[in-house]
């Protein structure tokens, strides 16, 4: 029973030391999450997202987002099914249907600021998303770190909080005022991946 007790007491040091050294301060994770500003060239995620209304379900969409450069790609899906396209260079956007049919075309901005979580699409923003928010609260979860952050003006009525991995890239995007919360679940994250090259005939 000594042999098992002592056994626990050392697998329950090492755990501990282990996710000791694998923590990072604030200014750390801070930093190295604006820091993907810089270094994301190309990016490929999928995300489900939910939006609900005092705890109430009110929306769901699942969907792919491709980033290369500026451009970015915005793949929706309903029951497996693409559904919209859209497109944009951060200057305007263009929206398609499944078939390729271009529907509308807005400004980027505009069409932005009337998304339910814009953050979701602002990957290579993240210095600008810091310097227009105050930092509300920080914590370490095991290996992820959980940023919340709020307005900078009295009249913001909004939190947005970003789950962090042990690289400081977003995994979860999460958007909550007045009662509205939706929360963005990011997965097969595939960042910087070499393309492709093309076989030659």
């Amino acid at each position: 029973m000594k042999v098992s007790i002592n056994k626990l007491l050392l697998t329950s040091f090492l755990c501990f030391f282990t996710l000791t050294a694998l923590a990072k301060t604030q200014e750390e994770v801070l930093k190295d999450f604006s820091a993907w500003d810089k270094k994301t060239n190309n990016l490929f995620i999928a995300f489900d997202q939910n939006t609900s209304f005092e705890d109430i379900l009110i929306s769901s969409s699942t969907g792919t987002l491709t980033k290369e450069g500026q451009n970015l790609i915005l793949d929706t899906y309903e029951n497996g099914k693409l559904i919209q396209r859209a497109f944009t260079d951060k200057k305007i956007i263009k929206i398609f249907d499944p078939e390729g049919n271009l529907i509308t075309t807005s400004d980027w901005q505009t069409w932005q600021q009337a998304q339910t979580n814009k953050a979701l699409f602002d990957f290579g923003n993240y210095a600008q998303v810091l310097k227009d928010h105050k930092i509300k609260n920080f914590t370490q979860e095991e290996k992820n770190y959980q940023l919340v952050l709020e307005g900078q003006n009295e009249n913001d009525t909004y939190e947005l909080t970003f789950l962090l991995d042990e690289k400081s890239f977003p995994i979860q995007i999460t958007l909550q005022s007045q009662g509205v919360k939706t929360t963005t679940n990011l997965s097969e994250i595939k960042i910087n991946q070499p393309k492709v090259k093309e076989s030659k005939k």
